[in-house]
């Protein structure tokens, strides 16, 4: 019997790897500047808020009372309004009360109506609280100034900011013998309008004084800028 050779074969394979040479980019340099801007304008408009409450022994007898004083308040308000003044209704609670002595049984029932006024007649802001309060209102508040540009005014605000920023990051880099090659991030962020008035004067006054004062609208701008490589 013939014996076949056997014949092993090796095959050795051997991979040459290249290297790869990553080339480290060249680090950028950045500034970052934030800068906040006031723009100041005069309110044409306000919001107000007048509370009607009627507490009784029943819950329906507060009820009812409650809505007879909300409807001599809504007339009143009206009568001494604007046809472009909005009122509407912002809040209504009924709950009971309970004293001590009462223990777990409440002894009585508290009906409560908030009537939200927006209006832009700010010369008739003190006349609409005193027919409010001649015609049912038990509370006045949340007194606020504001304008219809708003908007527009805090564009023109962060305008103002950004301005600021790049005069800001143009003389920093002057200084440090650099220049600015241009802006890479801007972030804004606005601010409400912060209104200044006299407040309300005490509810019994004849003609209760309101004074508006100036809005001040801020918009706050944060900038990146990058920075031409130095020489």
């Amino acid at each position: 019997m013939t014996m076949m050779p056997q014949m092993v074969i090796f095959l050795i394979m051997v991979f040459f790897a290249a290297p790869v040479w990553a080339e480290t980019p060249c680090q950028t340099a950045t500034m970052d500047i934030t800068e906040t801007a006031t723009i100041t304008a005069m309110p044409n408009q306000a919001t107000l808020s007048f509370t009607v409450e009627s507490n009784s022994l029943k819950a329906q007898t507060a009820v009812n009372a409650n809505a007879e004083q909300t409807q001599r308040l809504l007339l009143a308000l009206k009568k001494a309004g604007e046809s472009s003044d909005q009122l509407s209704t912002s809040g209504y609670r009924l709950s009971p009360v309970y004293e001590k002595s009462y223990g777990n049984n409440p002894k009585g029932y508290r009906a409560q109506n908030t009537i939200t006024l927006k209006t832009k007649a700010l010369n008739r802001l003190g006349r609409y609280i005193d027919e409010a309060v001649g015609h049912g209102a038990n509370r006045v508040a949340g007194l606020t100034f504001s304008s219809d540009r708003e908007n527009e005014l805090q564009r023109e605000a962060a305008e103002q900011a950004l301005r600021l920023a790049v005069k800001t990051a143009d003389g920093l880099a002057k200084t440090s013998g650099q220049s600015v090659k241009q802006i890479l991030k801007i972030t804004y962020r606005a601010g409400g309008p912060i209104a200044v008035y006299s407040g309300v004067a005490r509810m019994e006054s004849a003609r209760t004084p309101i004074e508006a004062g100036p809005l001040n609208i801020n918009a706050t701008v944060q900038a990146v800028f990058e920075m031409n490589p130095i020489p």
